[in-house]
């Protein structure tokens, strides 16, 4: 069972997007899959993105956030 641990907390995601999120995206970059080889699979980080709604005073662009875990 390995790699199934989770090493970080959930994300209060309520708190980053009072409004709402729109889009939640993860993904396992180059750094992130050499530390997943290297520590044998132990460790299995990822990156996650979240894009915010739009609050309706300001549709023009949505805020993105970018955590890694």
């Amino acid at each position: 069972m390995l790699g199934t641990q989770e090493a970080s907390g959930p994300y209060d995601v309520e708190k980053m997007c009072p409004d709402g999120w729109a889009e939640i995206k993860t993904e396992t970059s180059f750094a992130n899959g050499l530390v997943d080889v290297v520590t044998l699979n132990i460790y299995n980080p990822q990156t996650i993105e979240v894009t915010c709604a739009a609050t309706p005073a300001a549709r023009a662009a949505p805020k993105t956030s970018s955590l890694a875990r």
